[in-house]
């Protein structure tokens, strides 16, 4: 029988009002060391800024 196990963090945070405050979020947990495409972070950097 194979074991394996992993810890996952996870954070809840309630104060998102829109779609600009969860590229917000996007951008500080996927540009923190999760491989991200140049284009999903520029496209989530254009949401947060409102465009």
């Amino acid at each position: 029988m194979i074991d394996s196990r992993a810890m996952v963090q996870v954070g809840e945070d309630r104060t998102c009002t829109g779609i600009a405050d969860e590229a917000r979020v996007y951008l500080l947990v996927n540009g923190g060391g999760t491989a991200q495409t140049p284009q999903d972070m520029a496209n989530a950097r254009r949401v947060a800024e409102g465009g």
